[in-house]
């Protein structure tokens, strides 16, 4: 005997009319991702979150920004800047200080009256040059009787008689005094410091010989007085005192 199962309940029928399909499970759908980046690659550093980086321009920043493109562009061989002189042969001030034009005046003068004084300079040496005299030339008696002339005219003088002058005609010049003191000025006069001369009879000895010292003793530590009232020694008499008497009393 074989055994089998069957559905009881396949006789009752079936409510739905027409044959059923085998179930078929349904299928999950899953939406794909909305993503650029492309499947498989590792993602890129983003350049506008970079340190010191600025963040790229986009929409319309990015339409109107205007670029530059010949940056990349090399000048021409025309335009190329020349490497810059040493310093030893630079001449120019590097400071960045200006003088004034008062400064520059001081120190250099104003032009237009060192010009006027060359212009004067140059025609004074002119007049110079033009007005020089040509020295005069004279003859051998010329000369003799001019040297002559002056002979006489010394001699005239020279021998002029001292009695020609009077007593009488000679001023005598005398100090005035305008204002006269009423006490004269007692000059002092000063004995003359005179130099004194002292002999003295000097000795050069080889050495100088100390005299010997006592030793002390034990008890009086040499000449030393001893301390203390124990070794005081005899008492002294006490000064005595003036006293008034009749005799040694001062008179009113």
């Amino acid at each position: 005997m074989s055994m089998q199962n069957k559905n009881l309940y396949a006789l009752l029928g079936n409510d739905v009319s027409g044959d059923e399909g085998d179930f078929v499970a349904p299928v999950e759908i899953v939406a794909p991702l909305k993503s650029t980046k492309k499947s498989g690659t590792p993602p890129k550093a983003d350049k506008s979150k970079a340190k010191g980086g600025k963040p790229k321009a986009s929409a319309n920043e990015a339409g109107v920004k205007f670029t530059n493109k010949n940056r990349d562009a090399s000048a021409p061989k025309s335009t190329q800047r020349k490497g810059g002189k040493d310093k030893k042969f630079d001449r120019h001030s590097r400071t960045g200080r200006t003088d004034t034009k008062k400064a520059e005046h001081q120190r250099l003068g104003d032009e237009v009256e060192a010009q006027i004084e060359g212009e004067e300079d140059a025609e004074a040496e002119i007049e110079e040059e033009t007005g020089e005299a040509k020295p005069q030339l004279r003859s051998a008696a010329d000369f003799f009787a001019e040297l002559q002339a002056s002979n006489l005219n010394k001699n005239s003088k020279a021998a002029a008689p001292s009695s020609s002058i009077n007593e009488e005609d000679l001023l005598v010049k005398s100090q005035e005094a305008y204002i006269s003191g009423t006490t004269e000025k007692k000059v002092r006069s000063k004995a003359k410091k005179e130099k004194v001369f002292l002999d003295v009879n000097v000795t050069v000895t080889d050495g100088f010989e100390r005299p010997e010292r006592p030793q002390r003793s034990d008890f009086q530590k040499g000449s030393r007085k001893p301390k203390g009232k124990k070794f005081a020694g005899k008492p002294k008499d006490a000064s005595k005192k003036n006293v008034l008497t009749e005799q040694n009393f001062p008179a009113l």
